[in-house]
């Protein structure tokens, strides 16, 4: 048998090259920044003192770093170092939705955040890894409002029913499509800005564009109504990799529910995925979507009020870009990950003191208590 020819291989230009890697320095800087521009209501030096050694989780026994990805707790000795986010009392979100307010001239964050305006539930896929879920972060610093259920269990059952009750009755379970929305970009999304809007102005059955179609006419489109979502109170993320997340949209109690997407940001992950960098962490997407639905509702502009969902996960990128930085090493998959920086010298930990040497990839994650996703 004659050899097969192989393809010729096409090279990019030096010139393409330097630009992508341009490009992808410009992107880790940005995120970078982002990331030194949060502020926490607790200071995460606290955390880097008492994160030495692993503790005894109170729940199960088994030793961690921080918080227990099992049972989803912050440890004993760390409870009031890790921020805690409250939830809203209000059983009635929709209703209590208020015009938005003029901003305080110069009005500072305050220290207590505000609580969680709606509820969240977090589906996960069966093989995402617990120990390297970003999602469990805000179930950490915000156990009242956020609840984490595997898909196909008994848990997700009993608060979303089966499939087969939630077709004989669509609005009997805690969460349905009355009173949740699913955050998933795809082309029937709605922007959450708009929805919110439509909610606020009571437009239950006007278009995204803000244009009642007309039903006499025979080209008009079935608008996307609104008249079934009465009173939110949930919103409900996917946690998988992007290529398992299509199994749980497919079902119908999660696919029914109205989609509805933010506006395109920017991950700081660590995690390589071939998507592209405005592909978010679950955390980076539950960050993103409060802070768009709170500055949406007020009119005010963003002062920090959410900062303490990305306290963990700001916590492990530092450990990460440290152990790179301090080892000389370039970080695997992601070219131009890790940012230098006078604020983070080789041989200091992000509070400028020095630190031991972690021999690997693995120990910033037991420092970490998990790399997430």
């Amino acid at each position: 048998t004659m050899p097969r020819k192989r393809k010729p291989t096409t090279k990019s230009s030096p010139k393409h090259e330097s630009n992508a890697h341009m490009s992808t320095r410009t992107h880790s800087a940005q995120s970078h920044e982002f990331l030194r521009s949060l502020q926490f209501s607790t200071p995460q030096s606290n955390l880097l003192s008492c994160n030495r050694r692993r503790l005894e989780c109170p729940s199960c026994g088994r030793m961690r770093h921080a918080y227990c990805y099992d049972c989803m707790v912050a440890l004993e000795e760390v409870p009031k170092i890790i921020p805690r986010l409250e939830m809203d009392g209000g059983e009635n979100i929709t209703t209590e939705i208020s015009p938005p307010q003029e901003q305080k001239k110069n009005e500072t964050c305050t220290r207590t955040p505000p609580p969680l305006p709606i509820k969240c539930l977090i589906i996960q896929h069966p093989g995402e890894s617990k120990s390297k879920s970003s999602a469990i972060h805000a179930k950490v610093i915000a156990p009242g409002a956020v609840t984490i259920v595997q898909y196909a269990s008994k848990e997700m059952d009993a608060i979303m029913g089966t499939e087969h009750q939630a077709q004989q009755r669509p609005n009997a379970a805690e969460v349905n499509r009355s009173n949740a929305v699913l955050l998933y970009p795809d082309n029937e999304a709605w922007d959450l800005g708009d929805l919110l809007g439509a909610l606020l102005q009571g437009s239950a059955d006007k278009d995204q564009g803000g244009n009642n179609n007309d039903s006499s006419s025979s080209t008009a489109t079935t608008p996307r109504t609104l008249q079934h979502l009465t009173n939110l109170q949930w919103v409900v993320f996917i946690d998988s990799t992007w290529q398992q997340s299509g199994r749980i949209f497919r079902d119908s109690r999660v696919n029914k529910l109205t989609h509805v997407k933010i506006k395109t940001q920017k991950t700081a992950f660590w995690r390589y995925q071939n998507k592209g960098n405005d592909f978010l962490a679950t955390i980076e997407a539950i960050y993103w979507f409060y802070r768009e639905y709170y500055t949406a509702l007020t009119g005010n502009a963003y002062l920090n009020e959410y900062d303490d969902l990305l306290f963990l996960y700001k916590y492990q990128y530092d450990l990460i870009q440290n152990l790179y930085q301090e080892q000389s090493r370039s970080f695997p998959r992601i070219e131009g990950y890790t940012v230098g920086g006078e604020e983070q010298q080789p041989d200091q930990d992000i509070e400028g003191r020095p630190r031991k040497r972690l021999r690997s990839n693995e120990d910033a994650e037991n420092e970490g208590g998990a790399v997430s996703s």
